[in-house]
């Protein structure tokens, strides 16, 4: 049995940016759940046992940060009001992680379409930083892609 060193695992802290806005520095690293579906084409004729293929119908996720950029944060919120389409494509702007590293290259996680979701929370803490979560959906883009890691 091979052991793996978990030193080599590269670890740092991210630089958030959304539509060009920088909502760094972060409380904590970014938590992101992915939401897919398949479609199973089966073959009828032995009783729909044998898998033909597997088809991807959703592919998003839902990213969630937290950031002690408490400025960004609140201007996000108030820009949103009752009745908006907040999914809608013109809405999907880039969500984009890049690793504050001295290293030219580390890869950059892309989120080309996602947008940001109304459950913005804030709670101002007593002697401690000040953080608001942030909550975005991302969604494939034209290509179909959800992310670039690149």
């Amino acid at each position: 049995m091979e052991t793996y060193d978990i030193s080599r695992i590269k670890q740092h802290p991210y630089l958030a940016a959304y539509d060009g806005e920088i909502l760094g520095p972060l409380a904590a690293a970014p938590q992101i759940e992915t939401d897919t579906k398949c479609l199973d084409s089966l073959i009828y004729e032995n009783g729909g046992a044998e898998e033909v293929s597997k088809t991807l119908t959703r592919n998003t996720a839902k990213i969630t940060i937290k950031t002690k950029n408490i400025d960004t944060a609140l201007s996000f919120a108030a820009k949103f009001s009752r009745g908006t389409d907040i999914s809608a494509a013109d809405k999907r702007k880039v969500l984009s992680f890049t690793p504050i590293t001295e290293s030219s290259t580390e890869k950059v996680l892309t989120f080309p379409a996602a947008v940001l979701l109304p459950d913005i929370q804030y709670i101002p803490a007593m002697g401690a930083d000040h953080v608001a979560t942030l909550t975005f959906m991302a969604y494939p883009d034209a290509d179909g892609k959800l992310f670039t890691f690149a």
